[in-house]
């Protein structure tokens, strides 16, 4: 039997959540072999919409296909990058004639892969039938290939897990966006189509779904418009990940993601003092050592030294006849930034 990795990252939230893909996508793609990537961008340009500078920059990350929503259409250049950019697609389910497509079919080394977008009219916008348009375009997609990954836009629980009985046996895989938050109910149905109610947001966790908490709050509190900003600290990144039978395009296996870190370090980076110049002045005092010095403290127990860590000579001004109890060293920093060695030289060294 051969299969194909998919993976789905969840709703992009602004320069948080693109900074959250592009430290973790690539790693992610190497660890679970993906063969595919789609990402829901809707929110990508800043919260509203996905422009060509966000969806070259997803492209660029290994990303195959961009999904969008009800916010695709909130800046007027998301709408100008959907005309000419196929792999960007917006709900199939808005009246004919609105840019965009609705679906699109990829070649890859193990076949072709579906990506159908739909939109859910549970308190969302009036627009045609999920199901039906769905249906239809299934229909067409079954033509060239049985793989299918829809991305439900939809915010009613109940209006997901109906569309999931709908199309199971019929598509991949339901993966439901827009409420931000992940649900812990994936599963694969008795059909053999793999479904999650919402997938989750790439994005500020300390937030009002991805906006700055006290925003939101106001729109509840007053209800009035609120300037919409995006949030910045503790990004999560919301995924899942599929194993696929290339022939009979069911789920194999199915597992929900999510990655994080505290993300002040991104949002407020500690300054260089090498271009920072107060902060250069205020240590320049305490740095006393020069290159190839060691200081030492009173009682001998303690020593410092500005030392170049791969010249045996320097190792045995420090350490004498002692050994090391701990090693702790940096290879990226030591070995590329200065170009000092080469990786297998490097290997060798520590051996």
């Amino acid at each position: 039997m051969s299969s194909i990795n998919i993976l789905f990252v969840g709703d992009i939230i602004g320069k948080p959540g693109l900074q959250m893909v592009e430290t973790w996508l690539p790693g992610m793609i190497q660890k679970y072999k993906a063969d595919f990537v789609i990402v829901n961008g809707e929110n990508a340009a800043g919260g509203k919409g996905c422009t060509a500078k966000e969806g070259e920059f997803l492209f660029n990350l290994g990303v195959h296909s961009i999904t969008g929503g009800n916010h695709t259409w909130d800046k007027h250049q998301s709408q100008d990058y959907l005309k000419k950019e196929p792999r960007y697609i917006r709900p199939l389910n808005y009246p004919r004639g609105t840019y965009g497509n609705g679906y699109y079919i990829a070649e890859t080394e193990k076949g072709k892969i579906g990506v159908l977008n739909l939109q859910g009219r549970t308190f969302m916008p009036a627009i045609d039938c999920p199901f039906r348009g769905g249906e239809w375009a299934i229909a067409k997609m079954k033509e060239e290939t049985n793989i299918i990954i829809v991305d439900f836009h939809a915010e009613a629980t109940a209006e997901k897990i109906a569309m999931s009985f709908f199309l199971d046996g019929k598509v991949t895989a339901l993966i439901g966006t827009h409420t931000h938050v992940q649900t812990s109910d994936e599963r694969i149905l008795p059909g053999g189509t793999a479904f999650i109610t919402d997938v989750g947001m790439t994005g500020p966790y300390d937030s009002v779904i991805g906006m700055k908490a006290q925003a939101a709050l106001n729109r509840f509190l007053f209800q009035t418009p609120q300037k919409y900003e995006t949030a910045s600290d503790n990004i999560h990144l919301c995924g899942v990940f599929l194993k696929v039978d290339t022939e009979t395009g069911k789920a194999l296996s199915f597992l929900s993601l999510i990655r994080n870190y505290q993300t002040k370090m991104i949002s407020h980076p500690l300054p260089r003092i090498d271009q920072d110049k107060k902060l250069h002045d205020l240590l320049l005092p305490f740095c006393r050592l020069k290159q190839g010095e060691i200081w030492e403290d009173e009682t001998g127990k303690f020593k410092v030294g500005c030392l170049d860590a791969s010249d045996e000579s320097d190792i045995k001004k420090l350490f004498g006849k002692e050994k090391a109890v701990l090693a702790i060293h940096d290879p990226p920093y030591n070995f590329v930034a200065f170009q000092k060695r080469d990786v297998d030289g490097f290997i060798k060294w520590c051996k």
